[in-house]
């Protein structure tokens, strides 16, 4: 038994290294990963998040964040530029908030902040016409928020995003809604490929048999 990030490797790219070894055993040489993936713990990712809003009109330092060589990142097409990812995950992430009228008064604090120019934070809170120790909280808490969005996308994965609309139709919940959704996208049953999407839906660190299921 091993236990596996799907962050550092994908569960196509798990496979494709399985698929490779059974067949060629020896022969087997595993290549080279594409990008080298940055894997961050929880405080190490928040903190990369925070730095990333303070840094959105500045490419250099978000080049230079961590989040730009990250799975959440990285995942997604390759020809795209790095930085322009991380900025329209950072600001898709915000809108989110404005869609849901309990955190819209979170995303108009954001935008306030990072999306348009650089005001004090006593400049802000007046703009906005609330208490400075509210704007502040309010902050801190649409922060949380994206944060929390991100990382759910660095761990499940760009299949997870993807997968956002059709489990809120569903009424599905939690990772056993993940699984069960995921489930009833695996075509044939022995598609080992689709199978391993659905376990790795529903739990981004899967503990998994050396020789395969």
């Amino acid at each position: 038994m091993f236990s596996h990030d799907w962050r550092a490797v994908p569960p196509d790219a798990w496979l494709e290294r399985c698929e490779a070894q059974e067949l060629y055993r020896a022969e087997f040489q595993p290549a080279q990963s594409p990008a080298e993936l940055t894997v961050l713990s929880r405080p190490e990712f928040d903190d990369a998040v925070r730095s990333a809003l303070r840094a959105l009109h500045q490419p250099g330092e978000l080049s230079a964040n961590p989040l730009s060589r990250s799975r959440l990142v990285v995942e997604q097409d390759e020809r795209d530029d790095a930085v322009e990812k991380l900025r329209e995950l950072l600001i898709d992430a915000a809108d989110s908030l404005a869609h849901d009228p309990h955190t819209a008064h979170l995303h108009r604090v954001v935008a306030t902040k990072y999306f348009q120019g650089t005001l004090t934070q006593e400049a802000a809170a007046e703009r906005l016409g609330v208490a400075f120790s509210t704007y502040r909280r309010h902050l801190a808490r649409g922060v949380d928020r994206i944060a929390n969005l991100l990382w759910e996308r660095e761990v499940r994965g760009a299949s997870w995003a993807a997968s956002q609309s059709a489990l809120g139709r569903s009424g599905c919940r939690g990772s056993a809604g993940r699984l069960a959704l995921a489930t009833l996208l695996v075509p044939v049953a022995g598609d080992r490929r689709a199978a391993a999407g659905a376990r790795a839906l529903a739990c981004p660190f899967s503990v998994l048999p050396v020789s395969g299921w």
